[in-house]
Formats: structure tokens, sequence, C-alpha cells
């Protein structure tokens, strides 16, 4: 079936009209067979009329819209399959077959839903009102699955139902939550079966809805499902045009891009929070969880009599590890995953691909319970509410707190339900109704439902591109071929300074290769790009482009004689640190790499002379110690220079101190500790072997200079293996 689609990208009409012919002779599959005839005779009779010579002004105009037609049926065909040989597809395709309504009636039924709850609010606080609000939600609940699974598994939309599905998700007597639903089963329909009328309505939603979530739901939905290189559907391309011909639209698609990227670093935030910062908050927290719930801790009388002090330094602790945590939230970072991404074990809920999109209500039928347990404790509601959680980690939050609160402490309940802990969470700096937010919270749930659910491996996932889609579809649409031209190009350069600042050099160099800018910045990212992509010589070219408009460009001649120290160009490198220095003498780092350069231009005494003359005016200055020790072996001066070392590795050496003092003891013959000292810089993983094969040919000017042969080299990376 990819296949198939792949040769409609291609243009190749008749190919794929004979993989289709095999599809249906193979498979038991019969939809749009009627269809697929009637296009093997319509393109039969276009080739005839060529044979003739019949000259006609519309044949490519007819031909697109033949291998639109065509794909229509491939869709259909390879939707069709799914329903049977996949899990999703299966499930989905059985529930809404038990719909059993017209487009009539289901607007009837969500219009009348809003009615019931009016209704049921005036019955609010009596007796009854759970049962009664369970019964009336579960029925809702149902028949919103099965919606939502029949938009996923529905076929190629007609103008009748992109119409339908507009006016109940711009109704104001529809339920909000209800369109949020069908909002993300439209998404992730178009995203695998990509079909021009649910675009149309999403795009139609995004920019007429006056609902600010109902709108950011639907623009996430369109972005995401944006499908390049389909020739053959000019119209989303026109209509990608139109959007960005506002700006509004333009800056949220910046944004938008930066969120996604942001989403996608989910993981390696996780792991910073687990290593680095949740350590810290365990062990200085005065309550810790046993098997029989959570508990305070005992106060340490020891410890209180010899470091009266403890319990406020281990609250400074905390403190600074939460507002490490604060912080990397402001920037973007999704800091619950570690958390809750373990919570997602509750089959009886999870299980449905709908609830990970069901913005959280305590009426769902699944929170009923949960909602009567905690209808006289303030604190879960206040934290759902004003929590900065995307839906499905307020519904795991809720699960979770449902099995622990009678185990809880009574001296932490009554903490979070005091006034000043209501306040605090109350007063969490951040507008819930900022389109960014919303947008924020919603793409978590998206990235969970990918990452954590069994069925969404079935799905086409636009945060791990495996290679086997055929249409280009990433959260990386910026490189897109279909906003060529567009406003959009306007803000490429400020993604690129973004990617560059995030270390993200591989989408840098494939971002600068879709549009060009006389800005200099663009030269000087292309440089950076190109150095990072061991290009030294294409990035001093591109350094230069940028220094003949601004010469004076730090970023520019710092890059250039990075490029230059890559290359070799060692008088190169010294020669623009020397501007470099000039321009900014209080630069460390500048005469730092300067004295690098010419130490491998072999003037090392020259060196020494300037790097003792600045030690002495900073002796406490460690990365001078190291260039000076450096100095020392490359002029020879072993015995100073292991001198050096034995004191940094007594001060929190870094990896290269063990490097650089393994070299001072194999010059001095100490093989053994040379050895320890190497080992000690490879560490445990088969990497850092490699890691010193390229340090000892980096170095090999000073290990010449000292007598060091090839061999002995390699006897060394003999004697460091194991």
């Amino acid at each position: 079936m990819e296949e198939i689609l792949g040769l409609l990208l291609e243009g190749r009409l008749q190919a794929a009209l004979n993989h289709i012919s095999f599809v249906y002779s193979k498979e038991k599959l019969v939809t749009g067979y009627d269809e697929f005839e009637t296009i093997e005779k319509d393109y039969k009779l276009m080739k005839n009329y060529i044979l003739q010579g019949v000259v006609d002004p519309q044949r490519e105009e007819q031909y697109r819209a033949l291998l639109e037609r065509t794909y229509r049926v491939a869709s259909n065909l390879l939707l069709e399959w799914k329903c049977t040989n996949l899990g999703l597809y299966k499930v989905s395709s059985d529930t809404s077959d038990r719909l059993q309504l017209n487009n009539e009636e289901i607007l009837e039924n969500l219009e009348k839903f809003v009615s019931d709850v009016g209704l049921l609010s005036l019955e609010e606080g009596t007796d009854n009102y759970f049962n009664k609000a369970y019964t009336l939600y579960a029925a809702h609940q149902t028949t919103i699955r099965r919606l939502f699974n029949g938009v996923i598994v529905s076929p190629q939309w007609k103008l009748a139902d992109k119409n339908f599905y507009e006016q109940l998700l711009l109704s104001p007597t529809i339920d909000q939550n209800d369109q949020l639903v069908l909002v993300s089963a439209i998404s992730i329909s178009n995203m695998n079966h990509f079909d021009i009328n649910k675009f149309k309505t999403l795009v139609d939603v995004y920019t007429k809805t006056d609902d600010s979530r109902v709108k950011e739901r639907a623009f996430v939905g369109w972005a995401l499902s944006l499908h390049d290189g389909m020739s053959f559907l000019p119209e989303q391309q026109d209509i990608v045009i139109k959007l960005c011909e506002d700006e509004s639209t333009v800056r949220e698609l910046y944004s938008l891009q930066r969120q996604l990227f942001a989403t996608l670093d989910t993981e390696k935030d996780s792991q910073e929070i687990q290593n680095n910062i949740m350590p810290d908050i365990v062990n200085n927290s005065k309550f810790t969880m046993t098997k029989f719930g959570i508990e305070e801790r005992e106060d340490d009388i020891t410890e209180n009599i010899l470091n009266p002090n403890a319990e406020d330094e281990r609250m400074e602790k905390m403190e600074e590890s939460v507002r490490r945590m604060v912080n990397m939230q402001r920037q973007g970072s999704d800091i619950y995953f570690s958390g809750f991404g373990k919570m997602k074990e509750f089959p009886f809920f999870f299980k449905s691909v709908c609830n990970w999109f069901t913005p959280f209500r305590f009426e769902h039928p699944d929170m009923i319970d949960i909602a009567m347990k905690f209808k006289n404790k303030k604190f879960l509601n206040t934290m759902v509410e004003l929590a900065q959680l995307c839906d499905s980690d307020k519904y795991s939050l809720a699960l979770i707190l449902s099995d622990v609160v009678d185990r809880m402490p009574k001296d932490m309940i009554e903490m979070l339900e005091s006034e000043e802990a209501q306040k605090q969470m109350a007063g969490q700096d951040f507008d819930r109704n900022n389109p960014i937010v919303i947008r924020r919270t919603y793409l978590q749930d998206i990235y969970r439902f990918y990452r954590l659910n069994s069925f969404a491996r079935e799905l086409v996932n636009p945060f791990d591109d495996n290679g086997e889609c055929t249409f280009n579809l990433s959260v990386f649409f910026f490189k897109y071929q279909i906003f060529k031209g567009t406003k959009l190009e306007s803000k490429k350069l400020s993604l690129a300074n973004y990617l560059y600042k995030h270390q993200k050099y591989g989408e840098l160099e494939e971002l600068l290769e879709t549009f060009q800018s006389p800005d200099p910045g663009y030269a000087i990212l292309s440089g950076y790009s190109k150095l990072y992509n061991d290009d030294p010589n294409g990035a001093i070219k591109e350094f230069d482009k940028a220094l003949e408009i601004v010469p004076d460009n730090i970023h520019a001649l710092q890059g250039k004689a990075r490029a230059a120290m890559v290359k070799s160009d060692f008088g190169l490198s010294a020669e623009i640190y020397t501007v470099l220095q000039e321009l900014e003498p209080d630069r460390r780092d500048f005469f730092i790499n300067y004295c690098v350069a010419l130490l491998k231009t072999n003037r090392v005494k020259q060196v020494l002379e300037r790097l003792y003359k600045e030690y002495f005016s900073t002796p406490d200055d460690k990365s001078l110690k190291r260039l000076i020790a450096w100095a020392q072996l490359c002029n020879g001066d072993i015995t100073k220079a292991a001198n050096i070392y034995e004191s940094l590795l007594n001060d929190e050496p870094t990896p290269e101190d063990y490097l650089n003092a393994g070299y001072s003891h194999w010059l001095q013959k100490d093989l053994k500790q040379a050895v320890s000292c190497f080992r000690e810089f490879i560490g445990d993983s088969d990497a850092g072997i490699v890691r010193l094969r390229e340090e000892f040919k980096n170095d090999r000017y000073m290990l010449r200079s000292n007598g060091v042969s090839e061999i002995d080299e390699l006897l060394m990376g003999e004697l460091i293996q194991p």
C-alpha cells in the first residue's frame, strides 16, 4: 500500500493503478472498486486522445485530478485493510459500528446532553446527584468514544461530511469537551490518511472559532497533518499560502515549531530531573513512602544536637531543586513526564484511546467514585485546576491519589488543605488561558499517547520518523517545501538561531538548506553548521561572507578561528584570536585559545612567558594552570607539568585532567600510573577507547616532540584495555 502512495507522489499513475489492481486481486477488499474501474477507463481514454494527437489545454489539470481520485481510492483501500488487520483500527471500527446514528441524530444527541447537564446542575448537592451524574455521563462517554473511533476509521470525506463536522465544532450548543475530543480524532485520522476535507475542517475551525482551546487543538491538528510533496493536491498548498498571509498565524507557527522541539527534548529533560533534581527533593523531604503509605520522617535527635541547622539546610536544598524544575518548566520543558509517565498503567482508563485526548472533568464516568471520595477535600480540585498539568496527567493524579489518600498522614492532608497551601497553588505564575500554555499541555497529551500507548505503534508518529511512512510527516514542518515563498520564511532565521543555541545541529543544517538570506547572521549560522558537520573549509568561506559585511563580528571571527584550528591552520587561528583579544580584552577564553594555537606552531617559550605573566595576576585560575602544564609538556618540562596535574587531580578534576596526567606519567616512564589515569579518562564504555585514540591523534605534536612513537601509541592502547 505504501508503495502505491509513493508512486502517486512521483506522478506515476499507470504503475499505481497496476498495483491497486494487484491488491484487489490478492486481498479480500472491495472498497472503491467501482471508482477504480472508472479511473482506469478515464485514463485509457486520455491516452487514446494523446495517441490521436488531440491537443487538450486542460490535460495537466485532468491528470492531477486522476492522481487525486486514485489517491482517495488507495487511501480508503489501505484504511479497509487496517480495519481488518490492525488492533486500533479493528477496535475503532467495531465500536463505531455500534453508534447507529446519522448526522442529524448525532447533532441532536450532543445538544441534548448539554441541556441535560444544565438540568442536572439544579440537583447538585442532593443525595442522588452522583448516581444521576454517573448515568448521564456514562451514556454520553460511550457515544463520544464511538464517535471518536468512527472519525479515526472514517474514509475520505465528502464536502457534506466536512460541513457537518465544521458545524459541530463551531456550534455554541455543543459541549466544549466534545468538540475538543472530535478535533483530536480528526487530527489523528488526517495524519495517517491525509484527507483534504478533514484538513479544511481543521483549518476552518482554527480560523473561525472563538474558543481558544478548540482553536489550539485545531491549529496543532492541521500543522501536524501537513503532507509535503503532494503535488496532485494543489488545494493544500493554496490553503497554506493563504494562512501564511496572516502575520499572527506565522507567529503562531513559529511558536508551535519551538514548542515541538522542546517536546522532543522530553526524554532528555526527564533524565536530568531523575538523576540530578529529584534525589535532592526526595532525600530532603519531610515525608517518605513506605509499604504502608506516606509517612512523616522522625526527627534525628543526634543530628539536631550535632548540626542544629540541618533541617534548614535540607529545606534550602529542596527549594533550590524545586526552583530548578520551575525554571525548566518556564523554558518549555515537560517536567512531569518522568513521574506521570509511570502512572499511565491504569488499564481500565488509559486502555481507551479516546481517554488520552479527553479534557479532565470529575464527571467522567471513571472519575465519579473519585469525585465522591474527595468531595470534602479541596486540595485535589485545586491541584488539577491550577497546576500546569496536561489532561492525561490530571487523570493520572486523581487516580493515584484516590489509591493513597486513605494512607496519607493527617499532617500532610491538613497542610494541603490549609489556606496557605491553597493560596500558594492558586498563585502559580502562569495564565492557563494563554494560547501558548494551552498548546503546550495539549502537545504533552499527544506526546504521552505516542510514547506510552501500545496502539500508537500502529500510527504514523510525528515525533519518531521510523522511515516507514511514504509521506514527509514530522514535527519539523518548517523545512517543508509547502511553505516556500510564504511569509513563514521570514521566521526561519530566528528558528535557525534557536536551533543553534539548543545544539540541534542536524536540524539546523536541514533548515538552512530550505532558504537563503543576505543577513550576515545566515552566513554565520551556515558557517557553524558546516563546522559541526566536519567541513572547516566550507565554514571559513561562510564566515568570510559575513566578515565582508560586519568585519568585527565576534561570532564570525570566533567561528573562523575555530575552523582554522580544526583544519590545522594554527597560524591563521592565532592571528584571528589576536584580533579577538583586541576587540574583547577581558575574554579569557580568547587568550587561552590563542596560546593553544601558538603551542601547536611550536612557539612554546613565547606562550610560557605570556602564561606566567597572566598566572601571577590570577593564581587561582585553573584554566591557566592547565594550559601552563600543557605548555610545559610541550617544552619537555615533564616534572613541572606532572606536579601541576597532581594538584589538579586532588581538586575536582575533569576527564581531561586524567588524560593529561596520564601523559605526564607516560613521559616519566611510570606506565602503571599512566594506564591508571587513562582508564579513568575512558570510563567503562567502548566509546571511551575510541575517544582516547582520537586524543592521541590530536596530541601527536606533543607526543612526538617527547619521543613517543607510533608503536608506543599502539602498545599503550593495548595496555589500557583490560
